[in-house]
């Protein structure tokens, strides 16, 4: 996780919440994981970003989306050869990919039926240097709570100056690095979620929409202050504009690591 450039984490079935790391500078070191099934948001994430998806597995309901849209999807539950199982852990959180080999054979040309709309990658926050966020309060820690027993934060630490992710009272580490999985900036969008009825899931309630066509609020935490921000996204093949909801000026983050917290509107957010 540690790699990822960003870190994309949304709610799924009973409102516990799934990731996704999304790779645009950097190589991951080993093996990427654990890896799970793919789910409705994305579609979005290709949609706006073209940005391919690797997963493994998938509900059937949840590949006809991505069918239905155009999207490809690297699903490893289909017998490919990147995908290797861990004995550290025990099924299904033991699945591990081999991103670079993926790169590898993309450029290559060995794998042309999931080159659909990735030739352009479009980062989807405008990120500068010089970059200060205008603040209107001071927060050093943020605690989110999608359900009863799904509650998460993030921590600023202002000598490493990012934020450190824990579940519950459980700091998420880098199995690779032993160190807190960390970023420069969270960014909380707040969304209107749709629950799919009709499906039996299994597993915890029915499958969730989120409306991340449209527009809505959030929240953008950098350098230890808190910002409220506004977000737009007309259709589905256009990228969501961020602006800041007291100037209207465009939301431009400074260089590093960003999580993109996806939330629907009856989520909890403190701070403090």
């Amino acid at each position: 996780m540690s790699d990822a450039d960003l870190l994309v984490e949304a709610t799924v079935q009973g409102n516990v919440t799934r990731g996704a790391g999304l790779f645009y500078c950097t190589d991951p070191e080993t093996t990427v994981g654990p890896v799970r099934s793919a789910r409705y948001f994305n579609l979005d994430l290709w949609q706006q970003m073209h940005a391919l998806t690797v997963g493994f597995g998938g509900a059937p309901y949840s590949i006809q989306h991505f069918i239905n849209g155009g999207m490809p999807y690297l699903n490893g539950n289909d017998g490919w050869g990147y995908f290797a199982r861990s004995s550290a852990r025990r099924a299904p959180y033991n699945v591990y990919v081999d991103l670079d080999r993926i790169r590898e054979d993309l450029a290559a040309g060995q794998l042309e039926q999931f080159n659909v709309g990735i030739d352009q990658p479009r980062p989807p926050f405008a990120v500068a240097g010089d970059a200060e966020v205008p603040g209107a309060r001071d927060v050093s820690r943020l605690t989110i709570q999608t359900a009863s027993y799904w509650r998460y934060s993030f921590t600023y630490d202002p000598a490493a100056e990012n934020y450190a992710r824990a579940d519950g009272t459980q700091t998420t580490v880098d199995a690779i690095t032993g160190e807190p999985v960390a970023v420069r900036t969270v960014v909380v969008q707040r969304v209107n979620q749709r629950v799919i009825m009709g499906i039996d899931f299994g597993a915890g309630g029915n499958p969730i929409m989120h409306d991340l066509v449209g527009e809505g609020g959030g929240t953008v935490y950098v350098n230890g202050i808190a910002a409220d921000v506004e977000w737009s996204r007309p259709d589905a093949e256009s990228l969501t504009t961020w602006t800041y909801a007291d100037s209207g000026e465009p939301l431009v983050l400074p260089p590093g690591r960003i999580w993109w917290q996806i939330v629907p509107t009856t989520a909890t957010v403190t701070e403090g």
